[in-house]
């Protein structure tokens, strides 16, 4: 949808969200990751049925296994300058 060839980002815009409300509507059911999607959704006129199923992946459990791979040398990480780390 990034790529319209509309000039300008105000038709972009409202091309974009005609198209997703269109295409939304003619779904039997939207599964979306988190309330604020189902939100955006339903403000761009989207009345599907639309369910939320979130990930199930905690940021804490994400940083605890980058945190052991880092530390088991598994990952190298580079700090701001590129450097390992």
């Amino acid at each position: 949808m990034h790529y319209l060839p509309f000039p300008g980002t105000a038709l972009k815009n409202f091309a974009t969200h005609l198209l997703i409300k269109r295409f939304a509507n003619r779904c039997d059911a939207i599964i979306t990751p988190t309330p604020s999607t189902e939100e955006y959704l339903r403000n761009l006129g989207v009345s599907a049925l639309i369910e939320t199923i979130h990930s199930g992946i905690s940021m804490e459990d994400c940083i605890n296994v980058w945190l052991f791979l880092k530390n088991q040398k598994i990952i190298k990480v580079n700090d701001e300058n590129g450097h390992t780390a």
